[in-house]
């Protein structure tokens, strides 16, 4: 215990070697002294060797805990390491946990004693928690709030004693739980994470009051149940459609924060972190999006009422033009008077009724100076244009009659849709 290298930080320093105040070794019985410290928030760092501990036991200044000095003129604590080999729990003392298994309540441990060393100095508490049978990196104090991932897991905690005269022992704490994700706790920021009926926890909500404990479920809701065509497009496989409902007392003035994660491997790195949040409220969803989380796979919106949830895009998801014709700036050249099929995908059958009043349309342009020209096959004879669509392809075909005076002209083809979007195609026409 003596020759230990005992050093005090400015607890605002930003980093391990910066800002230290200064510098001791402890004694034969391993006591040290700070002499004429001035007032203020400091960590300390033992030394001894080639092991390197900051109070109150943690390899890390991060989670070291700050020691507030008052102005006294001399600083003194006990000094000891906690044994790599832990010492045995022991029958004769109990350790208590108390709180709800919720998450988000706040755990207290308590002991039936009070261990002192010499001279009636007080031992080296030092407290783990564990979710399940896995260690909480940093929680070493009696409180701990119990973290999203304890979600259907027991939470139980140990306190370790040493210290100058005080003999090492252990004490186990009886089990809180398991915790159940949907308990709705009174109290700000409540945060809970349902098991849905697929038993997936892909939804979380944060209330930011609730005033009356509770409990809240999520359901995945069957293509059966899938509501009315909201105006926009679902690119997970299958749709996302939850029911969200709640027991629980909140305040709806500040509402709560919705957060579903969701499958984004089939879809563009926009697409990922560009998709909404819609609810279904009065006959209608409507889009309840907050600020892009920034978080491919995740999207968060704030509610003041429970009832179905969707993640979606806004409109249809436009596939663009398929083959024959070019999407872009390419010129499609083809023979006037002819007719060509336009193909494209929406996302699935909306329906015959998706065009705009007066859709599609086409303009004439400037030809392009230098722009490669890509003949177009034209398999169709010149006819009534019509549209149509296959199941099996997912696609709408628009049979697009042209006129022979366009002849030695470019044109802009318009496909502008009730999902408000328009797309364009560009076209050289020849004799």
């Amino acid at each position: 215990m003596a020759d230990v290298a005992v050093e005090l930080y400015d607890a605002a320093a930003p980093d391990p070697g910066a800002g230290r105040v200064a510098f001791t070794e402890t004694d034969g019985n391993g006591y040290y002294t700070f002499q004429d410290v001035a007032p203020g928030v400091y960590k300390v760092r033992f030394k001894a060797g080639n092991v390197e501990r900051w109070w109150p036991e943690t390899p890390n200044r991060a989670e070291a805990e700050p020691i507030t000095l008052d102005g006294a003129n001399h600083f003194n604590l006990a000094y000891a390491f906690f044994l790599d080999t832990p010492a045995a729990v022991g029958s004769l003392h109990v350790l208590t946990l108390a709180g709800e298994p919720a998450v988000g309540a706040i755990l207290t441990a308590s002991t039936d004693y009070v261990e002192v060393g010499w001279g009636l100095e007080g031992c080296l508490h030092r407290y783990s928690w564990f979710v399940g049978n896995e260690a909480v990196p940093g929680a070493f104090g009696p409180t701990f709030v119990v973290p999203l991932a304890a979600g259907g897991k027991s939470v139980t905690a140990r306190l370790d004693i040493a210290g100058v005269g005080c003999p090492y022992k252990a004490v186990e704490s009886n089990a809180v739980g398991p915790v159940d994700p949907s308990l709705t706790i009174t109290g700000p920021n409540v945060v809970v994470a349902p098991v849905d009926n697929d038993g997936r926890t892909d939804v979380s909500l944060t209330f930011e009051n609730v005033t009356t404990a509770g409990s809240t479920t999520v359901a995945r809701l069957e293509s059966d149940d899938v509501l009315l065509d909201g105006g926009f497009s679902s690119l997970t496989q299958p749709p996302l459609y939850y029911d969200i409902e709640t027991t629980a007392g909140f305040d709806p003035e500040v509402g709560v924060e919705v957060c579903i994660n969701f499958d984004f491997s089939a879809m563009m790195p926009g697409e990922a972190v560009g998709q909404h949040l819609y609810h279904y409220v009065d006959g209608a969803w409507v889009d309840i999006s907050g600020p892009p989380t920034g978080i491919p796979g995740k999207v968060c919106g704030v509610t003041a009422s429970f009832s179905p949830f969707a993640v979606g895009q806004p409109g249809w998801r436009f596939s663009g033009f398929l083959q024959p014709v070019d999407n872009g700036g390419t010129l499609n050249a083809m023979k006037a008077g002819a007719a060509v099929p336009i193909k494209f995908g929406v996302g699935g059958n909306r329906g015959l009724d998706i065009l705009a009043a007066g859709a599609p349309s086409s303009s004439a342009i400037a030809c392009p100076g230098g722009t490669a020209l890509d003949d177009i096959e034209q398999t169709l004879a010149a006819g009534s244009s019509s549209l149509s669509y296959a199941a099996a392809a997912d696609t709408y075909t628009y049979v697009w009659k042209t006129q022979k005076a366009w002849a030695g002209t470019c044109r802009q083809f318009t496909l502008a849709l009730n999902d408000g979007t328009t797309h364009t195609a560009l076209f050289d026409f020849r004799k």
